[in-house]
């Protein structure tokens, strides 16, 4: 792809994104951006400095950003928390980010981790776990038993020679 085609494509995105964020503006506004193609990186859709790229990687929880799945959702806090946050040490950084992510509407949030991580089965179509489903027949032979002793073995702990 070009770059003219990626810009259009970003340009397009936010554009669509900003319209949807301020439908579920809460406490803390976010714009959530979808990743339109496989492999792309968090700096080909967030056109934004190093420190600001940081900042967006580690509120979405972003554990590569070299190599973005197609069709994943990216939170981008609002310009005014970009700022606030621009001179903190990197403790400070993760203490703002995780009480501004604690502000963010449970459904926007919910919404961009299904994105990232995937979703999560439904309860009925978990496995079962293999103790809920033995039978205990092999079990009742040994009641009234009485216990034998099984013979020590001992195995070398090196090749004798």
């Amino acid at each position: 792809m070009s770059s003219k085609s990626i810009i259009c494509l970003l340009m397009v995105s936010v554009f669509l994104a900003a319209s949807v964020s301020f439908a579920f503006a809460g406490e803390a506004r976010c714009t959530i951006v979808k990743v339109s193609a496989n492999g792309q990186r968090l700096s080909d859709v967030v056109s934004c400095d190093a420190f600001e790229m940081l900042v967006i990687q580690l509120f979405n929880n972003i554990q590569n950003p070299y190599d973005l799945k197609n069709g994943m959702k990216i939170m981008i806090p609002e310009k005014a928390f970009m700022v606030k946050v621009k001179g903190l040490s990197m403790a400070d950084l993760k203490k703002e980010i995780s009480e501004y992510r604690q502000r963010v509407p449970e459904t926007m949030a919910k919404e961009v981790n299904e994105s990232i991580y995937g979703a999560a089965a439904p309860a009925e179509e978990q496995t079962p776990k293999a103790d809920k489903t033995v039978n205990g027949e092999g079990m009742n032979q040994l009641i009234e038993q009485e216990p034998q002793e099984f013979k020590k073995s001992f195995f070398p702990t090196r090749p004798t020679q």
